[in-house]
């Protein structure tokens, strides 16, 4: 696989986790669209779904509708990005 397209796609899961931070205001009950926060930042939809499955195999976002995408943000989604800021 070519360095670029892996580089590009930790940017992607970096700034979708960072944007979805920023829409739930740090609150892990607050449910949003996934596929508006990845539209928020330029992320096509099958970048988009390979982003939500990797953080919720990571435990960094619940998936409370995986067709409409909705998520919220877990505990250890918010650590995780209050301790990489």
């Amino acid at each position: 696989m070519n360095r670029d397209l892996i580089e590009q796609r930790r940017r992607q899961r970096a700034q979708f986790l960072d944007r979805l931070y920023d829409e739930v205001d740090a609150d892990v009950s607050t449910f949003v669209s996934a596929w508006e926060v990845a539209t928020a930042i330029g992320i096509g939809e099958a970048d988009a779904r390979r982003v939500l499955e990797y953080f919720a195999e990571k435990g960094f976002v619940h998936v409370d509708d995986h067709r409409a995408g909705t998520v919220r943000l877990t505990a250890a989604g918010l650590d995780h990005i209050e301790d990489s800021r």
